[in-house]
C-alpha cells in the first residue's frame, strides 16, 4: 500500500517563549521507510521520540520558540518511496502595549495620546469606549499609534477605554480617560431698579463643576453668586 500521512497542518501559529502544544505526526503504508530525515527543522524544535512499525510510523515534536518569524519543518522518507511533508510554524510575539493608565484631556483642545505597540509581526490597534471626537490612528514610525482628535463640551466625564493590539495574538490595555474643561460664562443682561432685588442667570459649563463668584471693579452692594 502507498505511504499515507495522517492529518498534517500546513501552518501552526505559536507564541515566542511559550512551549508549543506537542505535535504528533503519523503515517501508514507498506513498505515503511527506514527513517524520516528532517531536511528542515528549527533549532528550538525537539524530537523526543518516534516509533516505527512494519506498517505505521509516529513521531512527536516539542519545543519553545525563541525568535519571531516563520520556521519550517520538512520530513523526507528514507528507504522507501513516499511524499515529503512541510509544516510552517508562524512564530509570533504577543503584542506589548505601552500607554498611560490614566489621562485627563480638555474639551475644545487638540488631543494626542501616544500609544506604542511592540512585537512581530506588526499589530493592528483598535479602541473601545472613546468619547465622540477621538479615534486611534497609526503614526509614522512602526508600532507608533495615537489617540487623537477633539472632544466637545458635551462629552465631559470619565471614560473606560480599552486598547486592543492584534497580530494573530491579542493583548489589551485599560485607560481611564477624563474629559474636563475650563468654565465659560454665558452673557447675561440684568436690569436693576433702585431698592429692588435683581436676578440674572449665568450659565457656566465646565468640568469639574466650577464655583461661581462675583467680582467687579466697583461692585454694587448686594449681588452674590450662589451655586445652583
Amino acid at each position: 500500500a502507498p505511504l499515507v500521512w495522517g492529518a498534517v497542518p500546513t501552518s501552526i501559529m505559536v507564541e515566542t517563549g511559550v512551549p508549543i502544544t506537542p505535535l504528533v505526526l503519523t503515517s501508514s503504508g507498506y513498505v515503511m521507510p527506514s527513517t524520516y530525515f528532517a531536511s528542515e527543522q528549527p533549532s528550538w524544535l525537539l524530537r523526543p521520540w518516534d516509533s516505527f512499525g512494519e506498517t505505521d510510523f509516529a513521531v512527536r515534536f516539542e519545543g519553545k520558540p525563541t525568535t519571531a518569524g516563520p520556521a519550517r519543518l520538512t520530513l523526507t522518507p528514507r528507504g522507501a518511496p513516499g511524499p515529503d511533508i512541510t509544516i510552517t510554524f508562524l512564530v509570533t510575539d504577543r503584542p506589548v502595549i505601552t500607554a498611560p493608565p490614566t489621562r485627563t484631556v480638555l474639551a475644545d483642545t487638540d488631543v494626542d495620546i501616544p500609544v506604542a505597540v511592540s512585537g512581530s509581526p506588526v499589530s493592528s490597534v483598535t479602541a473601545t469606549g472613546l468619547p465622540t471626537g477621538l479615534t486611534v490612528v497609526a503614526g509614522v514610525a512602526l508600532g507608533a499609534w495615537h489617540i487623537t482628535g477633539t472632544v466637545g463640551r458635551d462629552t465631559f466625564g470619565v471614560y473606560d477605554v480599552t486598547l486592543t493590539a492584534d497580530n494573530g495574538l491579542v493583548s489589551t490595555h485599560d485607560l481611564t480617560l477624563t474629559v474636563a474643561g475650563t468654565p465659560v460664562l454665558d452673557d447675561a443682561t440684568v436690569v436693576t431698579y433702585l431698592d429692588q432685588a435683581a436676578e440674572a442667570v449665568v450659565r457656566s459649563p465646565g468640568s469639574p463643576r466650577p464655583t461661581p463668584a462675583v467680582t467687579a471693579r466697583t461692585p454694587p452692594p448686594g449681588p452674590t453668586a450662589p451655586a445652583d
